[in-house]
Order: C-alpha cells, then sequence, then structure tokens
C-alpha cells in the first residue's frame, strides 16, 4: 500500500521518468498508455468498490489532493 501512494504522488507532482517507473515497479504497478483522474461522492465509491477492484486503479490519498468534502478521486488506466 505504501508503494502505491509513493507512485500516486510521484504522479500527482509529475515526478521525473525515473522516478516514475522505479515508483510503478515498487508498487507492481504496470504503467498505462492512459491515465484519467475521477472523482467521485463517498456515496459512490462506499457501494461495493466497484472503481477499486481493477489493480490498474490508484486511490489518491485524502491529503494528496485538496478536494470538496465527501469526494474521493481515483486513477484509472486505459479509460
Amino acid at each position: 500500500e505504501r508503494h502505491r501512494e509513493r507512485l500516486v504522488s510521484a504522479l500527482l507532482r509529475a515526478g521525473s521518468a525515473d522516478e516514475l517507473r522505479r515508483a510503478a515497479e515498487e508498487a507492481s504497478w504496470t504503467p498505462s498508455p492512459t491515465l484519467t483522474a475521477v472523482a467521485l461522492p463517498n456515496r459512490h465509491h462506499d457501494r461495493g468498490g466497484l472503481i477499486t477492484t481493477d489493480p490498474q486503479t490508484l486511490e489518491v490519498r485524502d491529503d494528496a489532493i485538496e478536494l470538496p468534502n465527501r469526494m474521493r478521486m481515483f486513477l484509472v488506466s486505459n479509460v
């Protein structure tokens, strides 16, 4: 989990290609051609966690980016 958090942090701050590659390897995450940020109200996220079942989807921690209350952000591959 910590490795995925580091990867998300590197992606959000536009880390270098080497940093992103290293973080992806440590997180056992395969880079995809596209990555889309999706913000959802918590009530949608709490109902079965459908968006988080894909291992390529990265969840953004609450303190990583400023969002309105009761919102969650995800980075979804290949949308």
